[in-house]
């Protein structure tokens, strides 16, 4: 017999710089649950055997003081906990001190897991809209919301209403979704059939359940140690925008230059401004077009370099130092007034036309102005000017010298520390609960490919390594504690040897061979530089600079069986309008058609998913999982996951077990491929592992 209970839990929320927080971190409230549990197995069919509503924290409604207990023993007998973003509910009910650690099934992981990669929206009310169920009272709370009343406050029978109702269809939308499926609560809970995407959906849902105690154990935060390091990043910040100015000073002469433009970024670094942008972007192809209902960046056509020269030439010409004086209309204000038909001064104020209102007037030298970069070629193009990300300044700074390398490092490093400081420090300050802990939230139903992503704060996209100092502010909750973390050595270039079958790939993993190291010796970088393109050719990385395509030609050649690899994923998808992983996982291309050139529509996402889903959705969760599971009854605990890392804060009492049972959970991977989807994942797996007292000084063990 399998016993489903349908739940749904509401809460108080408040308002903060941060945005509205609905958390029990943060002084929030569990104000009510609905619930119902059947019987899905009974000779007659799915059996009601209990359904209530409780009110825990609401200000009308006296404390239920049987309610902990009336709750507690309906999940005792649940086999399956079901709701709409269950992991928010199992937070709450966990921290509330309810206990349950039986199989879950959230419908909107399923809901995501259905859609096979397609960015469409996952609410409650999006997912029943989609499937003909309608809700009875979507609009029930529209103007309490709209004045920001917390369910607390909301009449205590608009919210039973409400919340019994979100039962109710959540149900209504597992119904549907099973059918979808095509499996049964008795095969789900008992893992009867694990194929398919049945396969993905269980693994999903197991995942759940990790990332609810790893979002509820939370990170410490060292304030001393953050306080130190922003101060550091301040001051450097300031430093380096200063020595900037006084470079744009020296090459630009008085022209004002806004660093968070591109366009005047691309005349400062080449010194040339685009006349006409819309014959610029004719010229080079620039911009999207449809093809069908997809939508897709134009083909750059092939271009001689003569030809090049002569379009940046005629419609970019380069321009000239200036020398800024007070504008003699307005004197320097910017604005004017005018006269009334009486004669009288106007007291209205006109923008200044001799000036355009900025209070001065640029008088053209005969030097040219810039840091005068010559434009490589037609992929250095922008819109409006030319390239200055990230990856293209790394890439002039190797070839620049003087001030233009001054500047280019300079702005760099700028930029890298304006980030740092924004983003991650500010986040690190702003998410921190009374205890000094902050608690991400990990996301499984945000990307395309399957991977993870974090919010409140972003940890996915943190800087690695010693490039991102206020690491040293994550430390251990445990006095003499440290900080662990797991991190699988080139995983995804071993995965796409995997699921290409690629004998040179087996061959270089089993020799030891660095790819990273391979590329930069092709390429003629350091290693550092390298890792930004070794992976570029797995994901279908087919055009770039002369130095770019020098190595992906090398590539093609050297690990030959990734492009017939490639190949195969694109006629499948064109075929079948989807490509489905050895793990079941699937994702839909319903687009997939070959063009002109013999390339698929959508071939960077054809290629790309299967590498980056089955590395960090299927293989890595693989490993937390089992690392969560064989820290029961520990102290120490997970805290973090990062693409292919697992990061866990040791009890220094455990600290010898812990690494251990760190280090066969993430070799486990053959044995767990082989329980879960059945395959033989026969890719020798090399993991790196790394101890310290806090997360920046960790030392290889």
């Amino acid at each position: 017999m399998t016993t489903v209970c349908f739940l749904d839990v509401e809460t108080s929320f408040s308002k903060t710089d941060t945005g509205t927080v609905s958390s029990p971190f943060f002084g929030q409230q569990l104000v009510s649950v609905g619930y119902q549990l059947w019987n899905m197995e009974p000779p007659f069919g799915p059996l009601l055997i209990d359904s209530e509503y409780l009110f825990f924290n609401h200000n009308s409604v006296p404390n239920f003081v049987d309610g902990f207990k009336v709750l507690q023993d309906a999940l005792d007998k649940t086999d399956v906990l079901v709701g709409h973003n269950i992991k928010f509910d199992l937070t709450w009910l966990r921290e509330c001190g309810f206990k349950y650690n039986k199989k879950l099934y959230c419908t909107m992981v399923a809901e995501y897991v259905l859609l096979r990669s397609k960015k469409l929206p996952l609410s409650l009310a999006e997912c029943c809209k989609r499937r003909g169920i309608q809700e009875k009272n979507a609009h029930i709370l529209d103007e309490y919301i709209s004045k920001d009343v917390s369910f607390e406050d909301i009449p205590p029978e608009i919210v039973e209403e409400y919340g019994a109702n979100d039962v109710e269809i959540a149900k209504q939308l597992a119904d549907h979704q099973l059918r979808s499926f095509k499996f049964t609560w008795e095969t789900y809970h008992n893992n009867l059939w694990m194929q398919g995407l049945i396969s993905t959906l269980s693994l999903s849902n197991d995942l759940t359940n990790v990332l609810t105690d790893v979002e509820r154990s939370g990170i410490k935060i060292s304030n001393r140690n953050l306080r130190r390091i922003k101060l550091a990043y301040e001051e450097e910040y300031a430093s380096l925008g200063e020595d900037l100015q006084k470079i744009i000073e020296q090459v630009m002469g008085d022209t004002p230059i806004n660093l968070d433009s591109p366009d005047d970024r691309s005349l400062l670094v080449y010194s040339r401004k685009v006349s006409d942008k819309k014959k610029w972007k004719d010229s080079f192809n620039l911009g999207w077009e449809l093809n069908g209902n997809a939508k897709r960046q134009k083909f750059r056509r092939k271009m001689s370099r003569r030809v090049f020269v002569d379009i940046v030439t005629g419609l970019a010409p380069v321009e000239k130092r200036t020398k800024g004086t007070p504008c003699h209309n307005c004197n320097g204000y910017g604005k004017i007034r005018g006269y009334t038909k009486a004669g009288a001064l106007s007291k209205v104020q006109k923008i200044c036309k001799e000036c355009n209102g900025i209070g001065v007037k640029y008088q053209k030298l005969s030097e040219a102005a810039g840091l005068k970069v010559t434009p490589r070629d037609q992929y250095d193009v922008a819109s409006a000017g030319f390239k200055t990300d990230k990856q293209t300044l790394v890439e002039l700074s190797a070839t620049q010298q003087g001030v233009a390398k001054e500047f280019i490092d300079k702005y760099m490093r700028y930029s890298q520390v304006r980030t740092y400081l924004k983003t991650f420090v500010s986040s690190l300050e702003a998410y921190q609960d009374d205890e000094g802990f902050i608690h991400p939230q990990f996301m499984q139903c945000v990307t395309s490919t399957g991977r993870l992503s974090s919010r409140a704060p972003n940890f996915q996209n943190m800087p690695r390594g010693s490039t991102f100092p206020a690491r040293e502010a994550i430390v251990s909750r445990f006095d003499g504690g440290y900080i662990l973390e797991g991190d699988y050595r080139q995983l995804e270039f071993r995965v796409a040897g995997f699921l290409s079958g690629d004998k040179q790939i087996y061959e270089d993993v089993k020799n030891g061979i660095d790819v990273h190291s391979y590329t930069a010796d092709i390429m003629g970088v350091d290693r550092q530089s390298a890792k930004a393109h070794t992976f570029k050719p797995l994901y279908g990385g087919t055009r770039g600079t002369q130095q770019e395509m020098r190595y992906y030609d090398a590539f093609k050649v050297k690990y030959s069986g990734i492009s017939s690899w490639h190949e195969k994923l694109q006629r499948e998808a064109v075929d079948t309008k989807k490509v489905v992983l050895p793990s079941g996982r699937e994702y839909n291309f319903p687009n997939a058609k070959f063009n002109r050139n013999g390339s698929a529509v959508g071939a960077t996402a054809i290629k790309n998913y299967p590498v980056q889903g089955f590395a960090t959705a299927d293989i890595l969760p693989l490993a937390l999982i089992n690392m969560h599971k064989t820290l029961d009854n520990m102290s120490s605990v997970v805290i973090n996951t990062v693409h292919d890392s697992i990061v866990v804060d040791v009890h220094p009492d455990e600290k010898d077990e812990v690494i251990q049972l760190l280090r066969d959970s993430m070799l486990s991977i053959k044995d767990e491929c082989s329980k879960r989807y059945l395959i033989n994942f026969d890719m020798p797996i090399d993991i790196e592992l790394k101890i310290g007292n806090d997360w920046l000084n960790l030392k290889e063990i």
